[in-house]
């Protein structure tokens, strides 16, 4: 459980923090920001921003089931769930009220492991229904400010089955579907739906330190699905 001045703090970092990718107003030097650059793709010039692949195609329901099952359970997801608990077991201590021992690190690891469940099928289903690709694919752009500002813009954007770039609600509020209900209900008494939202934040942050991480290192698909 945080403390409500603590929450309140951390909370006010993270808001903004996503405000200054968020805020439509002129960056340094007149640039856009770059969730301005992103939410303008779908009306802008394909000479302009990145629009649609040459090679681009829309996963299939198949495709689409398997990358939730692999998101929700796969190895990734298991390791993922398990460094997080070990975080929060051995590090942070969060909550505190479990206390350390098997029993505790076992309540750390599952209801993590719920957490990424519930965001994962949030995101699923979200982008079933306005059909889009939720997945990441690397700029067509070269050079490391572009590439960078493209990693951070597709922590909110997504792809239509035209290839185009659009904003992704499901990728926006993900992060928080599972954080919210799992904090506020299955944790000791005291936590609130605050704790939830804070944590969604830091979610949306390490979604996003994930995109620098496809773009840079782990070699995501290409925009043009290569």
């Amino acid at each position: 459980m945080c403390h409500a001045n603590a929450c309140m703090r951390s909370a006010l970092v993270l808001l903004g923090l996503i405000g200054v990718l968020a805020a439509p107003v002129p960056a340094l030097g007149g640039a856009p920001s770059p969730l301005t650059l992103g939410l303008a793709a779908a009306d802008a010039p394909a000479t302009d921003l990145e629009i649609a692949g040459i090679g681009y195609v829309f996963p299939t329901p198949r495709e689409q089931f398997r990358t939730w099952v692999l998101n929700t359970t796969g190895p990734t997801a298991i390791a993922g769930n398990l460094m997080g608990a070990s975080w929060r077991h051995w590090v942070t201590e969060e909550p505190v009220e479990w206390g350390d021992g098997e029993r505790a690190f076992a309540k750390r690891f599952g209801t993590g492991s719920l957490t990424t469940a519930i965001d994962e099928t949030t995101l699923a289903l979200a982008s079933a229904l306005m059909r889009q690709d939720p997945n990441y694919y690397r700029s067509p752009r070269p050079g490391f400010g572009p590439r960078l500002k493209h990693a951070v813009v597709m922590t909110f954007m997504a792809r239509d089955p035209t290839g185009r770039m659009v904003y992704s609600p499901g990728k926006t509020f993900s992060p928080f579907a599972g954080t919210i209900p799992v904090q506020s209900t299955l944790y000791p008494e005291g936590h609130t739906v605050l704790d939830g939202v804070v944590s969604g934040f830091y979610g949306v942050l390490i979604d996003m330190g994930m995109n620098v991480a496809y773009e840079f290192v782990l070699r995501a698909p290409g925009w043009d699905g290569e």
